[in-house]
């Protein structure tokens, strides 16, 4: 658990620093857009939309590479239910394991948009004269 969640903190921070960085590169762009009339709301979606297709690749790359895996991870573990009709009882948990891996996979979409709101909401606050004046 400690490791997991180690990971989603670099996750986050690297979610961040990499919507940071692209906002502080496309500061000129922004400030062309807002000074042709594109709103703060504008501004904050089409961060958040490029963030959540960052973020939705990466939930993908990770149900891929989970589902390739699975096998070999349940052949290591071993078994905690018991012995279980072999057509009902594998059923009723591979069930449980898509329930557990959606919940999960959107909780992680989920924290991969909140650590982009910091900088769509910075460069919603970007001044257009200011970012068309530096260079």
């Amino acid at each position: 658990g400690g490791f997991a969640m180690l990971a989603l903190l670099l996750a986050v921070v690297g979610i961040h620093g990499l919507l940071s960085h692209e906002v502080e590169q496309s500061t000129r762009d922004i400030g062309v857009r807002m000074a042709l009339g594109a709103t703060r709301g504008n501004v904050v979606r089409t961060i958040a939309s490029r963030a959540a297709a960052m973020v939705a690749l990466g939930v993908a790359a990770g149900a891929f590479l989970t589902l390739l895996t699975s096998r070999a991870i349940a052949a290591v573990l071993p078994q905690t239910h018991g012995t279980y009709d072999a057509q009902a009882g594998q059923a009723a948990h591979l069930s449980g394991q898509v329930d557990v891996f959606l919940a999960i996979a959107g909780m992680l979409f989920l924290i991969g948009l909140a650590a982009a709101m910091l900088p769509a909401r910075r460069a919603a606050t970007i001044d257009p004269i200011t970012a068309l004046r530096t260079e």
